[in-house]
């Protein structure tokens, strides 16, 4: 994957998108990781609670989001979350609390060294696998990440090489996130909730499933997964890629909520907003077409020209 003609003919999000999907780095130990096994060893323990808890229930709630969704608290807990991953079950986090307090650790989480000697946001894993799990997989993941580093940069430069050249000095830092917005443990979150979520189903050790992934996992086996799981087969050096990508983001039921959240998307017409939309990056090059869009509104074409 190259971000050079990505750079020059995309927008400022998309373009996000890309260094995102580009800047790969090996990652230092972090100085605060949580133990691997120690960690899968809870999780284990909170989905067995979240088993006898469910069958408790007269409504049997999905053991699955009872265990993703306690993790999810702070950031994680938000109204844009409880919209889109679900509300947490109140009645689930008191019987864990008596139960077993310790996990409580779960909650909260950052980073934790996979047996590679990665590093990975262990607590946006489990929150993204939440809504990958109720099948919006590109909110929790890379598209809301995206979303929060276009509000960042907005207004920040001229065009989507300017953006990207802008992103590169704190982007996919070896970090815990104290730094980097976009930490390469938030990264690789991103990416593996995509391909774990995808396979889970109401039946899934959730440990056991994340314990197979990491046992032999590769960079490139990462990324060529979750590629394949989120724009088909497709060649991440054609221009049409990008249009893939772009289109994906849009279409996502997720993302237009988020969008609009956050006063970027526009009821007329159900779209994005002009300002957030494609701009040409040079004369008499096509216009990415935005699902619902005939294309730039006559200011942009006027500006453009």
């Amino acid at each position: 994957m190259t971000t050079n003609s990505i750079a020059n003919r995309m927008p400022r999000l998309l373009a996000m998108l890309f260094v995102l999907l580009g800047l790969f780095c090996a990652a230092a130990l972090p100085a605060h990781a949580e133990d691997y096994d120690t960690v899968l060893d809870r999780l284990s323990r909170l989905q067995a609670l979240a088993r006898e808890y469910s069958a408790s229930q007269a409504d049997t709630p999905d053991p699955i989001e009872l265990t993703l969704a306690y993790t999810r608290t702070g950031e994680y807990n938000s109204t844009i979350w409880q919209l889109t991953a679900g509300v947490r079950d109140a009645g689930f986090e008191s019987c864990v609390n008596s139960s077993d307090p310790e996990l409580a650790s779960l909650q909260n989480m950052n980073t934790v060294v996979l047996p590679n000697g990665e590093s990975i946001d262990f607590g946006h894993l489990l929150a993204s696998m939440n809504l990958v799990y109720n099948g919006i997989p590109i909110t929790g993941s890379w598209g809301g990440d995206c979303e929060e580093l276009a509000r960042q940069y907005y207004g920040q430069a001229g065009d989507a090489a300017g953006y990207a050249e802008a992103m590169r000095a704190s982007f996919n830092m070896d970090d815990d996130g104290t730094l980097s917005r976009f930490s390469n443990g938030d990264l690789r979150a991103d990416l593996d909730s995509v391909v774990v979520g995808s396979k889970v189903t109401k039946d899934t050790d959730l440990a056991e499933a994340l314990r197979s992934y990491y046992a032999n996992l590769t960079e490139y086996d990462r990324v060529k997964e979750f590629i394949s799981l989120s724009f088909g087969t497709v060649d991440t050096s054609s221009k049409a890629f990008a249009d893939a990508v772009y289109s994906a983001l849009l279409e996502d039921s997720g993302m237009q909520l988020l969008f609009y959240m956050n006063g970027m998307w526009t009821v007329k017409g159900w779209q994005i907003k002009d300002d957030y939309a494609p701009r040409r990056a040079r004369r008499n090059r096509p216009v990415c077409r935005v699902p619902g869009r005939r294309g730039q509104s006559r200011e942009d074409q006027e500006r453009d020209e």
